[in-house]
């Protein structure tokens, strides 16, 4: 007997392909076509804005400690 052709050398019923996905393309999220863009799109600014504060405290920081030496 070969090792592929056993019942537990592969998931899901005797014979048929495992599906990992839908079974069409368009069986879930149908509205949710171009939702990742959108979600990069708002957040991209706001992750800018965050790193430029970082930034800027960094250098406040910077010229409070050079300002006390």
């Amino acid at each position: 007997m070969s090792g592929m052709n056993h019942p537990s050398a592969r998931p899901g019923r005797a014979g048929q392909p495992q599906r990992y996905g839908p079974a069409r393309p368009g069986a879930v999220g149908e509205g949710e076509t171009g939702s990742a863009a959108v979600e990069l799109t708002l957040l991209t600014p706001l992750i800018i804005l965050m790193l430029l504060l970082i930034v800027y405290a960094g250098r406040g920081v910077n010229a409070r400690v050079a300002l006390a030496v």
